[in-house]
């Protein structure tokens, strides 16, 4: 397995940018996991080995989210760690499970490691503010910015970096059992992923859709794209109608307070 040192450096800045992107503009972490993915499989020249990755651990985190000041694995992490060694090593999903899975549990705490360094430098910069000093206030909050990008940089460099050795030495010893368990596995928890998400969506409301879209995947072997597109003009149609509607509630009651 090789990850040339331009890679690493460029993936070492991207999840630094990650950890910043996620408390600022959200320009990739709103895309989820799976953008995670693509931009790595971008970096690392297999864009669709990233797509594919990145896509399975979109599914594993659906409806796994941080509540209040919880932390819950860092799929993003285990994204980019795990898509580098599956592309470097060429061993694809199986190898991204792996790695990224067990990556993704253990950066809960970075996360732990960036609400408490946060706690403390946003109560810093608040006594900054009660003395009306802006500017110091400021480099409080970009202190906490940097630490959180480098709390999230450094580790993934160090596992590019000295962890290829020990990585690959696993991923050639992995037996076949392992292997096909970890193919099991790509099936398996994304259901799991999209059953969390479904145990909190109003799903006894809107069960036909659902129904819908297995029945044009199942039955009448629609691809994935085919079926987002009609999911758009019913989402659309749907909004018209509730525009209208509404629009002409408005108006009935603005009629009442005429009369």
């Amino acid at each position: 397995m090789h990850i040339a040192i331009w890679q690493i450096l460029l993936l070492t800045l991207f999840a630094a940018f990650l950890a910043y992107d996620f408390t600022s503009q959200l320009i990739i972490v709103y895309g989820g996991v799976v953008m995670v993915g693509f931009v790595t499989g971008l970096i690392m020249g297999d864009v669709k080995t990233g797509l594919i990755i990145g896509g399975t651990m979109q599914l594993m985190a659906l409806g796994v989210v941080p509540i209040g000041g919880s932390s819950v694995p860092d799929y993003s992490v285990g994204t980019l760690i795990g898509t580098a060694f599956a592309i470097g090593s060429g061993k694809g999903l199986e190898a991204a499970l792996a790695v990224g899975i067990p990556v993704a549990t253990l950066a809960v705490q970075l996360d732990v490691f960036r609400k408490m360094s946060g706690s403390f430098l946003i109560h810093q910069a608040m006594k900054a503010v009660d003395n009306y000093d802006n500017k110091k206030a400021y480099r409080w909050i970009m202190s906490g910015v940097i630490l959180s990008s480098l709390a999230y940089g450094l580790p993934v460099f160090i596992a590019l970096t000295f962890g290829q050795g020990v990585v690959n030495a696993f991923i050639q010893w992995m037996p076949v059992w392992l292997i096909n368990g970890f193919k099991v596995a790509a099936g398996l928890l994304p259901s799991v992923g999209m059953s969390i998400l479904l145990r909190y969506m109003p799903f006894k409301n809107y069960w036909y859709y659902a129904l819908g879209g297995f029945f044009f995947a199942a039955y009448l072997k629609v691809p994935i794209l085919g079926i987002a597109l009609v999911g758009l003009i019913i989402a659309a149609i749907s909004f018209k109608q509730s525009s209208e509607n509404t629009k002409l509630a408005i108006e009935g009651a603005d009629n009442d307070d005429e009369i």
